[in-house]
């Protein structure tokens, strides 16, 4: 009896879920910010127009068009995306810096966005 081809090894071994988690986690870098779903994703407000609101933090539980709810300590408070700065905490552990006009519009529609020069 033959054994399976390597490449029939390694498509047994990895369950189909935990492929696309792990395809997801290697695309969530620096480079793709912007393509990124960020829910889930660790936040600090570095500037806005409000300054009371300056250095909180927390994660990223929804996103609009136009706004970021995020969890700090248990409490929900909503960010307006293009009146703010934003650091985001990509999965490999890197804060990365974003203006948030950058990230204003639906986020299925921004996911599949090209963007050039950010």
């Amino acid at each position: 009896m033959l054994a399976p081809s390597n490449t029939m090894v390694a498509k047994m071994a990895i369950p189909k879920k935990e492929k696309r988690a792990a395809i997801a986690a290697a695309l969530r870098i620096p480079e793709h910010i912007l393509q990124h779903e960020l829910v889930g994703l660790g936040v600090r407000m570095l500037d806005r127009t409000n300054h009371n609101f300056i250095g909180d933090s927390g994660t990223v539980v929804d996103e609009s068009r136009n706004t970021l709810t995020v969890d700090i300590e248990g409490q929900l408070k909503n960010y307006v995306k293009d009146q703010s700065t934003f650091s985001f905490r990509v999965p490999a552990g890197q804060w990365v810096r974003v203006d948030g006009k950058l990230l204003v519009g639906r986020p299925e529609d921004r996911i599949k966005k090209r963007h050039i020069n950010w």
